[in-house]
């Protein structure tokens, strides 16, 4: 309904509105004049939060509770003035009203309270100004067509996290859209379908003329967010509903004459644009190399129906081929990625019948003029405790197969550690040590591969590994079988490696060893991995382990994934504290946990060194000389200048402790404890002792959600502590240093620390240089620490126990005083 015009207003009504406007101003302006001025600030706080609570959803009483503010904003003027008996009070009076209504039109124009104003005096003469187009974010798109047929709704997705969203819409007809707006809706003639085009930069506009199956898109300079309606001459919509939420109207033959008019094609029962037509054309594969000039094609399949699939558009976007040799059908539907293998005689391909498009791929062999065979699957014993997945055709051997198979790279949840144990059957990043500064060098593990030999044909199955140096393979050959775990002689160039072994192996990036697994009973784990020399055929075996997979060998240093302890309910590992119940013996182990439950055991990643003497593991953590980074990973040891005193740092984890790498982020909340007997909790890994070696300076962070941030921004803050390991106190610096801060120097008057912009580490920021002296730190009041046991804590400290009793303190022997 549109608004009375000034010009008919009468004089009555404009002086009625006039004293409400002088009202609304002077009330609030004489009420808060003589009120303390506490008070008034304290009602003007009040105002201003139900102002940002409802001035977006109800603009009305937005501009109200504005008008409102403005008067109160004026009245604190008058007791700015009262409270402060100075020549002062004057200026501060004027800078109070000039920035408080300057931050008040700020806020209005925020919450669209002035816009809508003027759009409300556009859109006055319009009588569909006030219509609400459907939402931008989904919910209210036209389930129907003018004729009432349905209409489906797929790929749903949303700009960013919460913002408009993006789908794709199939007509009865067969029409498909693809990425239009939510906000849509039919002219009123039922000729046209309009839909926004969402985008992060510019919104587009999308019309289907549904008679002649073309469409059109555009960018007008005011593309609507949400279509409201089509009369048939004029488009109307509301344009950033978060924002100003005006109303636009759009001139139809407008819009039309300056679109870009594409024509549907017919594919299958779909009507799409051309460019699908175009992929189509260009899908169809050809494998040379069989006999007498004949070639193996593929030919694009299409289902009879597209519109009856749950996603109509998936034999498009991964076209499946009809196998032809020649001009002969064989009748089998080859996947995207096929590469059939020839070896003369035989044709082999991972396909599925034409007669069944929706069976499981298997392996077919045939050759020309001949039946073909289904050979189905490989299936091995291992595959129910192992990520075994068949891959491509290697060759063929005398009308059998060989397969290859891809082993999964085993990883704790946690990385190191952790209560599920995951297989990877993709190339993944890993850790391969660490730079000067502690910080991880990444690097990648490839999973391993099998090959085997399919069908059998009654015959026992052959397995061996992938090529080794000089075309070799180590041989697999199952010579025993115990609760469906088989047991394997292994045998090389002829040559049988002594004992039987479980099919689980990695070959050394030299290709100089292979890891192996003795066998064992279904029940039990192996209690120890071993190395073969490839050259020599020597063994060597490791310490004691219960080992249950094998994940990586490079350079020289073996993972295994390892049995460390059994979980009670609700119990959540910890790096110094990883299971709460000791593990089962190995007899029993792998039946112990499985009979638990998924997630009831604690997994450990350890390291071997694959020396000639033998094999050993690697220390649970590393000597370091010179500080190291916030994100250098892992435990390690500085000690102080002249070897009097050493700091012990274990347990930090990224914000975010999971299986990625996160080389870059820093790691926080570790547990140090000095040879002196100083233990403290919350430390990052960037440390340094001053030249004396008496004080220890420590770095500690809060993140965003700590309690104790005080950053008005949320962001984290990085603080520095100061141990002093004789008087055995703490004393810490408050405000924060900076980003990732990092000691590159020690001298006699104190530390050189480089700090950064960002909280992660990136490579382009060079940083700060900043001193800290130890005057400075030591003029700050300090805090006494309490012998515990055999430990100094802060007072205030309540640490589990069971992670202060994972460091031996042992270890700090050579560094005690």
């Amino acid at each position: 309904m549109s608004q009375p015009s000034a010009e008919t207003e009468s004089l009555s009504l404009l002086m009625w509105q006039l004293l409400l406007a002088l009202a609304r101003l002077l009330l609030p302006l004489l009420l808060v004049a003589i009120l303390p001025l506490s008070w008034g600030l304290l009602l003007e706080a009040l105002l201003l939060a139900v102002l940002l609570l409802s001035g977006r959803r109800w603009p009305a009483v937005g501009r109200q509770l504005s008008a409102l503010l403005c008067g109160c904003v004026l009245g604190t003027a008058f007791a700015i003035g009262r409270c402060i008996a100075s020549d002062w009070s004057i200026l501060l009076s004027v800078l109070w009203v000039l920035l408080a209504l300057a931050g008040i039109g700020s806020l209005e124009r925020h919450l669209g309270l002035k816009v809508e104003e003027e759009g409300d005096l556009r859109a006055e003469h319009d009588p569909h100004a006030g219509e609400a187009g459907h939402s931008a974010w989904g919910g209210e798109e036209p389930r129907h067509t003018p004729e009432g047929q349905a209409i489906r709704y797929l790929s749903w997705g949303e700009i960013a996290m919460g913002g408009p969203v993006y789908v794709d819409c199939l007509m009865p007809d067969g029409v498909l859209l693809e990425g239009i707006g939510s906000g849509s809706c039919f002219s009123d003639d039922g000729r046209y379908f309009l839909a926004p085009l969402p985008s992060r930069n510019a919104w587009g506009l999308l019309l289907l003329d549904r008679q002649q199956r073309c469409v059109y898109r555009c960018q007008p300079e005011q593309t609507p967010w949400q279509i409201s309606g089509c009369d048939g001459q004029w488009i109307r919509g509301q344009y950033s509903p978060l924002g100003a939420n005006q109303a636009v109207q759009l001139a139809l033959d407008e819009v039309l004459a300056r679109a870009q008019c594409v024509a549907l094609v017919a594919i299958a029962d779909l009507w799409l644009e051309p460019r699908w037509q175009a992929q189509l054309d260009n899908a169809p594969r050809r494998w040379p190399g069989l006999p007498s000039g004949l070639a193996a094609h593929g030919r694009p399949f299409l289902p009879e129906s597209l519109q009856a699939l749950e996603d109509p558009l998936r034999p498009l976007r991964y076209p499946e081929y009809q196998l032809w040799l020649g001009e002969q059908a064989t009748g089998l539907l080859l996947g995207e990625d096929a590469s059939p293998r020839w070896d003369g005689q035989w044709l082999a391909c991972q396909a599925r019948p034409l007669e069944q498009p929706e069976a499981a791929w298997s392996y077919w062999l045939g050759a020309p003029q001949q039946a073909w065979r289904d050979l189905g699957r490989p299936q091995l014993a291992e595959q129910e405790r192992l990520a075994l997945y068949p891959g491509a055709i290697r060759g063929i051997e005398n009308g059998q197969l060989w397969i290859d198979v891809e082993l999964g790279s085993p990883l704790p949840n946690r990385g190191e550690y952790g209560e599920q144990l995951s297989d990877y059957l993709s190339t993944v990043e890993t850790k391969r040590g660490h730079d000067a500064w502690g910080r991880i060098r990444p690097g990648e593990c490839a999973p391993t591969c099998l090959e085997v030999l399919w069908p059998g044909d009654g015959q026992r199955q052959r397995l061996r590994s992938q090529v080794l140096s000089g075309q070799r393979h180590l041989l697999f050959d199952e010579v025993a079988r115990e609760q469906g775990w088989p047991a394997y002689a292994l045998s090389l160039d002829g040559q049988v490696v002594q004992g039987q072994w479980q099919l689980e192996h990695r070959l050394s990036s030299d290709q100089r060893w292979v890891a192996l697994l003795p066998a064992c009973a279904a029940p039990a784990l192996a209690e120890q991995v071993q190395v073969l020399e490839l050259a020599s055929g020597r063994l060597l075996a490791s310490p004691p382990l219960l080992v249950e997979r094998l994940r990586d060998f490079h350079d020289g240093v073996l993972e295994v994934v390892t049995l460390q302890g059994l979980c009670s309910e609700g119990f959540q590992p910890h790096p110094l504290y990883m299971a709460d119940q000791p593990a089962p013996p190995a007899g029993e182990a792998a039946r112990y946990y499985l009979e638990r439950g998924y997630g009831r055991a604690c997994h450990r990643l350890q390291r071997l060194h694959c020396r000639d003497e033998g094999l050993q593991l690697q220390a649970e953590w590393r000597l370091v000389s010179r500080p190291q980074a916030v994100n250098a990973d892992g435990d390690f040891i500085l000690p102080a200048p002249g070897g009097q005193d050493a700091a012990w740092l274990r347990g930090c984890e990224t914000e975010y402790p999971d299986n990625w790498l996160r080389e870059q982020c820093a790691r926080r909340d570790g547990y140090v404890l000095t040879a002196s007997g100083c233990a403290l909790f919350g430390v990052t890994p960037s440390m340094a002792w001053d030249a004396s070696g008496r004080y220890l300076l420590l770095t500690h962070q809060r993140g965003w959600d700590d309690p104790h941030n005080d950053d008005p921004n949320h962001s984290r803050q990085w603080l520095l502590w100061l141990l002093d390991t004789q008087q055995r106190s703490l004393r810490r610096r408050p405000g924060s240093i900076g980003g990732m801060p990092r000691i590159d120097k020690t001298d006699a008057q104190g530390w050189q620390v480089r700090v950064f912009e960002a909280d992660w580490d990136c490579p382009e920021d060079a940083g700060t240089v900043c001193r800290v002296g130890l005057e400075e730190l030591l003029a700050l009041p300090a805090e006494q620490l309490e012998l515990r046991g055999e430990r100094w804590h802060l007072p205030g400290e309540q640490r589990p126990v069971q992670h202060w009793q994972a460091f031996e303190l042992a270890q700090l022997a050579a560094w005690r005083r």
